[in-house]
């Protein structure tokens, strides 16, 4: 049989801290999907795309008044990290086994702005615009016994790399970015199945 599965987030949070200051996060999901193919016998081969990393984050101060200067001060965050994998797994009377190569490929761009009330005063401004993007693996095993179920998984540790371009209003500097890690993870889980009928 054919299995495929999709899902989709969609919503904002906003909050204040003790300063009084508004923050919008955007919590939604680009759509999660996941297919599985049989190809011979207890072979499966499939495909799994999914948000592995989102924040949307729109900050404004309220008026900040220092030495007779007024000013607004603007934060915006917008990052995400995409994983995509094709994956393999095998199932036999000992365990069923699956391997996955994984690419991961994203982007933070962060935003920084001062508005004075003084139109003679320039606005400084920056954006600081990062790209993600390298390999990685995960390995897994399943067994049934009666009628539990146990899986135990491993997915390696990467570093992100890309590029970085910061912008203010005077001048562009294209470098490398600082990159992201990803961490290591081994998930074990456990599954009980009530009844047979």
């Amino acid at each position: 049989n054919v299995n495929y599965a999709t899902a989709l987030k969609a919503g904002y949070v906003e909050y204040k801290d003790n300063g009084n200051n508004t923050f919008l996060d955007d919590t939604s999901y680009l759509p999660y999907f996941n297919i599985i193919l049989p190809f011979y016998k207890n072979h499966r081969i499939g495909f799994n795309f999914s948000s592995y990393l989102t924040a949307n984050i729109d900050q404004k101060s309220d008026l900040i008044t220092v030495d007779d200067l007024s000013y607004y001060e603007n934060h915006k965050l917008h990052s995400e990290i995409f994983s995509s994998e094709i994956f393999y797994a095998f199932k036999n009377s000992i365990a069923n086994i699956g391997i996955s190569g994984k690419y991961y490929l994203g982007n933070r761009v962060e935003y920084w702005s001062q508005e004075f009330q003084d139109e003679s005063i320039f606005n400084a401004a920056y954006e600081n615009n990062q790209t993600f993007k390298n390999p990685g693996f995960s390995i897994g095993l399943s067994k049934k016994v009666n009628n539990f179920s146990f899986g135990l998984v491993y997915i390696s540790s990467t570093k992100l790399t890309g590029d970085k371009k910061y912008t203010t209003i005077h001048n562009n500097f294209v470098g490398n970015s600082k990159g992201f890690r990803i961490p290591q993870e081994i998930d074990f889980g456990t599954t009980w199945k009530m009844s047979n009928t």
